[in-house]
């Protein structure tokens, strides 16, 4: 398909996240790690707005952030998002998006500071304290997949002949090899049994646990050739 044909309108169509997505998949970010919802210290739990300016438009122009995102019948039903190199993502976001940074961070700290101050905190003690050495070797990073109830059905499977999360999967890999990476490493939470349950199935190698987000994790290495 030319890169300039519109998808069909029943064909789920799964590509980079567009600027006029970023809303959509903050809401939808929110609503699977949001407040009440048990996530730790996820960032998800400062609200859709912040998600927006501080992670999702702050890091569109990023060239260690991607997000890729599903597309069906005009709606945005789920995102995946990884990092060629987790060292330095954050970095070029506050080295070229700090202002927007701090307008977020300073919006939600005028509603929740006590919220904001220990959700920020339990991230940077994660990204610059805890992170296990094997980490180090391993610059690519996939940190999120999230995907609608009604579309992660064997249903809709069967009807559109595309597994959604499998369709990621095939990005990101593509992507990581674009970008040199032979492997690339993920910690869902073992809160989170269907999370590990797939990188069991995948044969992922298990190498370490330990809190991510106020969250128990599992770390696994992933290579990005089948």
């Amino acid at each position: 398909m030319a890169l300039t044909e519109a998808p069909a309108p029943d064909r789920l169509e799964v590509g980079p996240l567009r600027a006029e997505e970023c809303r959509a998949v903050a809401e939808l970010h929110e609503s699977f790690f949001g407040e009440g919802l048990g996530q730790g210290h996820s960032i998800a739990m400062l609200g859709a707005d912040f998600l927006e300016q501080a992670f999702y438009r702050a890091n569109l122009d990023n060239p260690y952030f991607f997000v890729d995102v599903a597309r069906y019948r005009g709606e945005l039903i789920a995102f995946s998002v990884y990092s060629s190199d987790h060292r330095r993502v954050f970095r070029h976001t506050i080295r070229h998006h700090f202002a927007a940074l701090a307008m977020a961070t300073v919006r939600v700290g005028l509603r929740h500071p006590l919220r904001t101050a220990q959700k920020l905190a339990g991230n940077l003690m994660f990204l610059s304290e805890s992170l296990p050495p094997e980490t180090q070797a391993i610059p690519a990073w996939f940190l999120l997949l999230a995907v609608k109830a009604p579309y992660r059905t064997r249903e809709f499977q069967e009807r559109t002949g595309v597994w959604i999360a499998g369709a990621f999967k095939q990005r990101l890999q593509s992507t990581l090899l674009e970008h040199g990476r032979e492997e690339y490493w993920a910690a869902p939470a073992t809160a989170n049994p269907a999370a590990i349950s797939f990188y069991e199935r995948a044969r992922a190698q298990r190498f370490a646990e330990g809190t991510v987000q106020g969250e128990h994790c599992v770390y696994y290495r992933l290579r990005t050739r089948d």
